[in-house]
């Protein structure tokens, strides 16, 4: 296992009873002083926070330095590491067969 992996596993998870032992609290926080906490209530369907504010899921489906395309758009971008060239595949021109 790399060290990155290690130090990772060795953050704090603690989960936490909570309403009367009818339900848990996840908490986690990651690598370096700056890290936020990770907050999950196991029993609501809310959304989980890090730090205070709520996860935020209408964020870019792929947003990497290589690899970018908006949620749901079926348009992805790569860009080559070497080269910086860019080929844009856009999966909404795929002819899809009649599933014979």
């Amino acid at each position: 296992m790399g060290r990155r992996a290690e130090s990772t596993l060795d953050n704090p998870l603690v989960l936490k009873t909570v309403h009367k032992g009818m339900g848990f609290l996840l908490s986690y926080r990651g690598c370096g002083d700056e890290a936020e906490t990770l907050w999950m209530n196991c029993i609501s369907q809310g959304t989980p926070k890090i730090g205070d504010e709520s996860v935020d899921y209408n964020c870019p489906a792929m947003n990497s330095p290589y690899l970018q395309g908006a949620s749901g758009s079926g348009v992805s971008t790569l860009t080559g590491p070497v080269s910086g060239k860019k080929v844009v595949f856009d999966f909404n021109k795929i002819e899809r067969g009649g599933g014979e």
